[in-house]
């Protein structure tokens, strides 16, 4: 693949230098030519502007060159994946807008048992001067370059390939069933040298004790352990397969772009690697659908139904998004705890999510909410004692949130 592109110098021109050096410069009502009077020193001044705005102009530019990344984008046709094409293509804009010229995806890019690519090709046909290199990942291991007609986009298939963008290295792993990316560097190191500067991309497991599993799928795939980046030291290592968003130390799994099923929350990104200062940076993307999941405790009080919506307006503020991305919410409601009319607060909760312009994922699940006809008044004295003193802890910085042990503490003291 050819070296990345170099954008030309901007502002004036050799051509331009030279019209400049050629004028005469006269002060109104005299004749005193200041070119000549200062020759020597405005020649030199012109040739270091000039040597500044085309070969220091264009060494900053290549240095100074970003990189698209995002991974599990698990498209099928355009009709039956409508909201992850529109969420790549939406990268693709922006990458564009930002004069990105490549963008990088870390597997999964294809679903799997999918075997059309028209629709893909189109996309990408639509972005030519967007160079995008992609791996295999193991939902689409089967995936190579002759399977696609669009002339901006490279499959690094079957083995592993290094290849050079701007100053930096990086090599591509694809997926390769059976194997572990530990097995696939170690095996190539043996017959290539390795850079000194170097940037790993595959798709796998990070093996770590505080590892989020991906949801999307059990199993382990193709995993990579800190013992392998220790010994070969690349400057980072991106990978594609968790699907949430996370970062263990030099490992980065940038997430799926879409949110595939209800347990992917939240708003969706993709990452921009500067390859000059090796950082990342956040860029969001906007999406048709946003899934969110919330889980509601209930407690004995006199006003349930204010109690409830203040719950409500406490969680949705913290999803911090704007009245347009409120309407494309999937929300996944549960309500918990202890409750005097059942049916009540269901119908409550409903009007209050309609109200907030949310689409509900399902029906609300109230299955473990509970029945409390009657309130003791000694049991509701000593609950709240232990609310109070919950509330005083301030900073909560435990495993179980203050609500999870409020429930605890409820099924101890109302069932007892």
């Amino acid at each position: 693949m050819p070296e990345a592109g170099l954008e030309p110098a901007r502002g004036k021109t050799p051509r331009d230098f030279k019209s400049l050096a050629s004028t005469k410069f006269r002060h109104p009502g005299t004749s005193i030519n200041f070119l000549s009077e200062n020759k020597k020193k405005i020649k030199k001044k012109l040739i270091v502007e000039l040597f500044e705005l085309t070969f220091l102009n264009k060494f900053l530019i290549k240095s100074k060159m970003k990189i698209a990344i995002t991974s599990d984008i698990h498209l099928k046709s355009y009709s039956n994946s409508t909201e992850r094409y529109n969420a790549l293509e939406n990268i693709l804009k922006k990458i564009k807008d930002k004069n990105i010229s490549h963008l990088i995806i870390a597997g999964d890019l294809f679903d799997k048992d999918y075997n059309n690519y028209s629709d893909f090709d189109k996309l990408c046909n639509k972005f030519p001067f967007i160079n995008i290199l992609a791996i295999p990942g193991n939902h689409d291991y089967n995936i190579k370059n002759e399977y696609f007609t669009a002339k901006n986009l490279t499959i690094i298939a079957e083995r592993p390939q290094i290849i050079k963008l701007n100053d930096l290295h990086f090599l591509f792993i694809p997926y390769i069933s059976g194997k572990s990316i530990d097995e696939v560097i170690v095996e190539f190191a043996q017959i290539n040298n390795l850079p000194e500067k170097w940037i790993l991309i595959g798709h796998g497991d990070y093996l770590t004790t505080n590892k989020e599993l991906n949801l999307y799928e059990k199993g382990l795939y193709m995993p990579i352990t800190s013992n392998l980046i220790n010994k070969f030291n690349p400057l980072k290592v991106i990978l594609g397969h968790i699907h949430k968003p996370s970062l263990f130390g030099k490992v980065i799994y940038p997430g799926s772009p879409c949110g595939i099923d209800i347990t992917e929350t939240g708003r969706r990104r993709f990452l921009i690697f500067d390859t000059y200062s090796l950082s990342f940076e956040e860029e969001i993307i906007n999406t048709d659908l946003i899934y969110f999941i919330e889980t509601i405790n209930l407690f004995p009080v006199n006003d349930e139904k204010k109690f409830l919506k203040e719950k409500i307006d406490n969680a949705i503020k913290k999803w911090d998004l704007t009245e347009d991305e409120l309407n494309k919410v999937k929300l996944r409601l549960i309500l918990k705890g202890y409750t005097k009319n059942k049916k009540e607060i269901l119908e409550s909760a409903k009007k209050i999510i309609y109200n907030k312009g949310i689409n509900l994922y399902e029906e609300i699940d109230t299955s473990q909410l509970k029945i409390i006809e009657l309130i003791d008044n000694e049991k509701m004295e000593v609950f709240e004692r232990v609310k109070n003193k919950l509330n005083k802890f301030g900073n909560w910085d435990f495993s179980c949130s203050i609500d999870n042990v409020l429930e605890k503490a409820m099924e101890i003291i109302f069932e007892n």
